[in-house]
């Protein structure tokens, strides 16, 4: 009997000691929030940093892209893209954390968070991968043996017309001629 109130007393001082589950939750709640709370922030000025970029690069705006705006607007993105990475790294430590404790629907969370991170950026990737190959086949075809005879040939001819025609001094024009070029062209305009 007296073995038996000892562990329960054991129990509930243990009890005791330990946080109540509920406040456990609250405060867990809570820090779940913030985090929330600074991961959408990250990520909506990942979008007006993208977008002022966007804009400041292709000439949209007032400012113009000199190679100091070029990089500061790189660093500025460098920073936003690690404080994504960042709010990433810490979502999944708390997933891990989830399955490691046991948690109700820790590994389903996890399947669910790979199977649209999978969704995400697999268009993505199939993009560029289209992208570069559509690339490099158009540029074969600007530089191809065929195209680059086409453009020799093109400059020997250019430079046998100009060595076969008589030299003229382009620059320097009668003045007498340019009035009755312009006065040809005058009387022409009025026949008309």
């Amino acid at each position: 009997m007296l073995a038996n109130q000892d562990r329960l007393n054991t129990m509930t001082l243990t009890a005791a000691d330990e946080p109540q589950i509920g406040q456990r939750d609250t405060a867990f709640r809570e820090h779940n929030r913030i985090a929330r709370a600074i991961g959408l922030l990250v990520v909506l000025i990942a979008l007006a940093a993208s977008a002022g970029s966007f804009l400041v690069l292709t000439g949209g705006t007032q400012i113009e892209p000199t190679p100091s705006v070029v990089r500061n607007a790189g660093i500025i993105n460098g920073i936003v893209v690690f404080g994504l990475i960042a709010v990433l790294g810490y979502e999944a430590y708390g997933l891990w954390l989830a399955r490691q404790r046991g948690r109700a629907a820790a590994r389903l969370h996890v399947r669910i968070v790979a199977l649209f991170s999978i969704v995400a950026a697999l268009p993505a990737i199939l993009v560029a991968i289209i992208a570069s190959i559509t690339l490099d086949k158009g540029l074969d075809r600007w530089f191809s043996d065929r195209t680059l005879a086409i453009i020799d040939t093109s400059r020997n001819v250019a430079q046998a017309y100009i060595a076969s025609r008589p030299r003229r001094d382009f620059g320097r024009q009668d003045p007498d001629q340019s009035r009755r070029a312009a006065a040809a062209g005058k009387n022409l305009h009025r026949s008309r």
